[in-house]
């Protein structure tokens, strides 16, 4: 399986980039010492950089060949009696027109 989505790790890293450039611009806050604002600023930076180039490598990557396509064999009693009556009505029917 092939989750999450490349696109949504697009998205999710320009986010965190966006969350690290508000991170190092509260300034005007002064909730955080600088030297916090610059360890948050990087720490998201980088989860934001790894975030997209894990969507360029999933984007990017070669894709599984697909499952090979199987003809589904029917079981079920039911099933197999209706289809031969309705195999009967058909050589009937191509009978009766000969």
């Amino acid at each position: 399986m092939n989750q999450p989505n490349p696109w949504i790790l697009l998205m999710g890293g320009f986010a965190l980039l966006n969350v690290a450039a508000m991170i190092y611009g509260a300034k005007s806050l002064q909730l955080l010492p600088p030297w916090a604002r610059v360890v948050g600023a990087v720490l998201f930076g980088l989860m934001g950089i790894t975030s997209l180039i894990l969507a360029m490598i999933r984007q990017f990557a070669n894709k599984p060949a697909p499952p090979p396509k199987t003809r589904r064999i029917v079981t079920d009693p039911d099933v197999l009696m209706a289809r031969a009556r309705e195999l009967e009505k058909q050589a009937r029917k191509a009978a009766d027109r000969q």
